[in-house]
């Protein structure tokens, strides 16, 4: 079965995807006198056992090779998890390991375009990461599964050349792993500060929200004014509740009596 062909792949990666990010790991590794050192270690050593095992799911040919590709990534993905768990760790910063802090350190390098939206720089060089919504998250998570579907068909057709696809897939992993690991130290040794988005319907469109509900403020502010303008004018206003009757009285003579 070509998993570039079936329509259920991007739905099991995107769940895939939403349990990676959602579920943190512990970590046995403790705040480092040289954390940036000790990330270094770490990422080298993970990087290693993801090239091994990337490579060995690519050892088997044909179909039973192409039935280990979803495995092959979800063994990385849990390795790269607990990998940027282990430099938060380091650097003293398990409290900002959240959902949005594991999405960029696994997916930055490779969807910038999407990620960067949970980015923002801060006052003193602060590095500022939204929150999101569930719903803004699983938006984000299905457009990375798009893009990994692609993946998932390239790394099938490494299945029908087991040798020379061993060692690319090794390679990539080598790779991709290196790229989590340094996003992850970029992100932890810096300052951080994690935003709460709860007014804002999500990552994507935190911007608008924030214009509409400008809008809709000011508009408020205009009509209550004219509805108070309209009441004063109204109120200043002389009132004659009866002027058929004065005009009535003055056009009588004293002769009209009976």
């Amino acid at each position: 079965m070509q998993p570039s062909s079936n329509a259920s792949t991007p739905g099991i990666v995107g769940r895939a995807l939403h349990a990676l990010v959602s579920q943190i790991p512990p970590s046995a590794e403790t705040p480092s006198l040289t954390p940036t050192v000790r990330a270094h270690e770490l990422a080298r050593s993970a990087a290693i056992r993801a090239a091994t095992m990337s490579g060995s799911f690519t050892l088997p040919p044909g179909p039973l090779g192409m039935a280990t590709v979803l495995p092959d990534l979800l063994g990385i993905w849990r390795m790269q998890q607990q990998l940027v768990a282990d430099i938060a760790a380091t650097f003293g910063r398990t409290a900002a390991l959240t959902r949005e802090t594991m999405l960029i350190c696994l997916f930055k390098h490779g969807g910038a375009a999407i990620t960067q939206r949970l980015l923002a720089r801060g006052e003193n060089d602060n590095v500022v990461v939204h929150r999101i919504t569930n719903r803004a998250l699983q938006q984000m998570l299905e457009k990375i599964a798009i893009r990994i579907g692609q993946r998932i068909a390239a790394k099938s057709v490494s299945r029908w050349l087991p040798i020379l696809g061993a060692l690319g897939a090794g390679a990539y992993a080598y790779y991709d792993t290196t790229h989590v690991a340094t996003n992850a130290i970029d992100l932890f040794s810096k300052p951080l500060l994690l935003k709460e988005a709860a007014a804002a319907g999500g990552a994507d469109d935190s911007a608008t929200t924030e214009k509409d509900s400008g809008a809709r403020t000011r508009s408020t502010s205009r009509r209550r004014a004219a509805s108070s303008s309209a009441a004063q004018k109204k109120s200043k206003t002389p009132k004659d509740p009866q002027p058929s009757t004065r005009r009535s009285r003055k056009s009588a003579s004293p002769g009209d009596a009976p």
